[in-house]
């Protein structure tokens, strides 16, 4: 999904996650009755914050993730470990990011290096580690979140 995509995608899919939370920080969005539906928190010793959803919020965004796999490719462009190419996202700079799960509904946005696409593979130079789990659909509402889309910053 190209970087403007992903924008406007998370534009809308936060909106959504965000229903009723208008006036709210992003840090402390709350779902319609008042329950809090996301908390959003600095990561230790990264530019990057922890993004941690409710159950409901989780399943209302169908967030799902699969396991980062041993590279399997061979060749020029061999590297380290594998993910769906659904794992992907791009920032507005074009650099590549996943979303990894920390604990359960919590979830950091890691830099990715990729080295190819092979079919439905996303081959990684650097990036997490083999068996760490990584969004692979949801991704987009997660990073809309992290920056406060779709509430009041």
């Amino acid at each position: 999904m190209s970087p403007g995509r992903a924008g406007a995608a998370a534009l809308v899919a936060v909106a959504w996650l965000a229903a009723g939370c208008s006036g709210q920080r992003p840090e402390e969005q709350r779902a319609p009755g008042g329950a809090r539906a996301v908390r959003i928190e600095a990561a230790t010793g990264a530019d990057v914050k922890t993004v941690t959803l409710t159950p409901s919020a989780a399943a209302r965004l169908g967030i799902r993730t699969e396991p980062v796999r041993p590279a399997q490719s061979s060749g020029p462009s061999r590297g380290q470990a594998e993910v769906p190419v659904s794992a992907l996202m791009y920032d507005t700079e074009g650099r590549a990011w996943v979303y990894a799960e920390v604990k359960p509904r919590t979830y950091v946005r890691r830099r990715v290096e990729v080295a190819q696409v092979d079919g439905r593979l996303a081959v990684l130079v650097s990036g997490p580690d083999p068996g760490t789990l990584v969004v692979t659909v949801g991704a987009v509402e997660l990073y809309g979140a992290e920056f406060g889309v779709g509430g009041e910053t």
